[in-house]
């Protein structure tokens, strides 16, 4: 029976959803949904003046002025200046990798063309320079402002795609391909810094060409944070590179080429060749170029680096370049928390069999017939609850695969999500469907266990197929639904397990609404749980096929937790 609490509750939490609901429906058909768009604006920019502000399906395009400077931001990062750009970035940057090849005449550049870049790229005698941008908004704002007069140059070609998707898809070979994009704080950014990227530059790069991209240094001190950073890139690239140099500054510029000897270049050359080809710059001059490749200059800077621990390789799949730069920034910003990313950056599989021994010990140690007359509750709780945790992983995996091969995932996501939700409610009404002809709902209870342990192993190794094979998929089958399938396949295996465990809970237990709340909380705790972990810690650093086998763990965990609950008898009660 429900008391005059429970429909009060009832009465609050239903009113509160229909007001709710018809607060976005009026917000959404009146316009002021629009209205309280400009005034967050106007807080994210208080204090600056904004003078162009567009949304694009890959982020947000801002333009500010002050005292005749235009400063350009693509989702709140300050990405160029005009008309007096950070010149010695953009000269660095653009020379140096050219001036090191003998005779540059196809140069790719990825990101970052527009706030100057491109102008110095065409001083030199190139043929041909392919621009990659994936946003066209940032092309229309640089033609609006005429930023670059480049972006007419006949020599020049804009690819309005991914970077990684358009290295995977050329057939073109380059002399010099420069990656001029932010460090990977981001997965989408990390992509550009991993091994598998540049096995595909490797791939086309012209016999004595050079791949060029940057990272952030320090000419006076560097932290253990910085050199791990750098460290893990370097020993990425120098696995499909036999040469690699690295020109330090506040921004260090790597060089890598298949023919070591196109980095050997005696600075007598690269003088000679800037000489030669009559460069018109501001920063850039011999002396400059001899100050900055200076080999004691060179060897002082990148003592640090060389006499670094050992780090892992950065991977598609184990994007640990992500992580190192969030431990960089955070420390940086928040000293305190140096010892805590120390800690956790070596964090290693068998941590994991301290909770699961957790897992196993305290309800295994425990006396069922002693403690309750009820011993399914726990087992059924902790198993709602790592498969909340399976189930959030599982999504963010999908969702890392998809950023992987495509580059941009908020245009698609929906319907990865789509995916995972449709899967829930198909699981959820098979479950329904064929609940009451079980004839022993704990059996089935740890089949689904089992299961989604089974798909926890699975999973890396479907993945590594898809990344193998993906060019051999037809052109009508897009990434997204193999990826979507996955999705599906997941939330098919969580939902089959809700019912059944409120079924199983419900038997040991009274009231319907308190059954459905402590399990559905069990699952947002560990959906909770697994969101923060998985993406901020265990993907960076374990990588995908370990994490999913710290899923699996905790699963076959749950699973003996259920089986050991059922063979204890019940305590009988009183008068029974």
């Amino acid at each position: 029976w429900r008391t005059g609490k429970d429909v009060a509750l009832e009465f609050l939490v239903s009113s509160m959803v229909i007001v709710a609901l018809a607060l976005g429906i009026y917000s959404v058909a009146s316009g002021t949904i629009d209205s309280l768009h400009e005034v967050s604006r106007g807080w994210q920019w208080t204090g600056y003046n904004l003078v162009h502000h567009q949304d694009s399906v890959y982020g947000n395009i801002a333009v500010t002025q002050s005292d005749g400077q235009s400063n350009f931001y693509v989702s709140g990062l300050l990405m160029f200046t005009a008309p007096d750009p950070d010149i010695a970035f953009i000269e660095e940057v653009t020379h140096f990798p050219l001036l090191y090849h003998p005779s540059p005449q196809r140069v790719l550049l990825i990101g970052g063309g527009v706030g100057g870049v491109l102008n110095e790229i065409l001083k030199h005698p190139v043929t041909k320079v392919v621009y990659v941008e994936l946003d066209p908004i940032i092309i229309q704002v640089a033609r609006e402002h005429s930023l670059t007069r480049a972006l007419d140059d006949p020599r020049l070609r804009i690819e309005l795609t991914d970077g990684r998707l358009f290295v995977s898809h050329t057939q073109e070979k380059y002399d010099v391909i420069i990656v001029n994009l932010s460090p990977p704080s981001t997965l989408q950014l990390n992509r550009a810094y991993t091994q598998e990227f540049f096995r595909k530059v490797h791939n086309i790069l012209s016999p004595g060409g050079i791949l060029s991209f940057g990272l952030p240094w320090s000419e006076t001190y560097v932290s253990q944070e910085m050199i791990s950073h750098n460290r893990c890139i370097y020993e990425t690239v120098k696995k499909v590179f036999p040469g690699v140099s690295i020109i330090p500054g506040e921004r260090s510029i790597f060089l890598a080429s298949a023919d070591p000897a196109a980095l050997t270049n005696a600075l007598e050359t690269i003088y000679y060749r800037f000489q030669d080809r009559d460069l018109a710059t501001r920063l850039l001059t011999v002396p400059y170029i001899q100050y900055k490749l200076s080999p004691e200059r060179i060897e002082r800077l990148l003592a640090p680096l060389r006499a670094g621990e050992p780090v892992e390789t950065n991977q598609d799949l184990r994007p640990i370049g992500t992580y190192h730069n969030l431990a960089l920034w955070n420390v940086m910003f928040y000293p305190g928390s140096r010892g805590f990313f120390n800690w956790i950056s070596r964090m290693q599989l068998w941590w994991f069999l301290i909770p699961v021994g957790l897992l196993l010990t305290v309800p295994i140690s425990i006396n069922w017939r002693r403690v309750s007359s009820r011993p399914m509750l726990l087992p059924v709780v902790l198993a709602i609850m790592t498969t909340g945790f399976a189930g959030m992983t599982f999504s963010l995996i999908s969702f890392l695969a998809f950023q992987t091969l495509h580059g941009y995932l908020y245009q698609k996501i929906g319907i990865l999500v789509a995916a995972f939700m449709l899967g829930l409610a198909f699981g959820g009404l098979s479950m329904n469907h064929i609940m009451n002809k079980l004839r022993r709902d704990i059996l089935a209870l740890g089949k689904i266990e089992l299961a989604i342990s089974g798909y926890a192993f699975l999973l890396p190794l479907i993945l590594i197929l898809l990344f193998a094979h993906l060019d051999k998929l037809p052109p009508f089958i897009p990434a997204e639904v193999p990826l979507s399938l996955l999705n599906w396949g997941a939330g098919f295996l969580v939902g089959l397990e809700f019912p059944l465990a409120n079924k199983i809970y419900l038997g040991s237990k009274s009231g319907v609404g308190r059954v459905a709340g402590t399990l559905y909380a069990s699952d947002l705790c560990g959906a909770i749980v697994g969101a923060v972990l998985t993406s901020v810690f265990l993907i960076p650093i374990l990588g995908i096929s370990k994490t999913c086998l710290v899923i699996a763990m905790f699963k076959i965990a749950s699973l003996v937790v259920l089986i050991t609950a059922t063979a204890c008898p019940r305590k009988q009660t009183k008068g029974a």
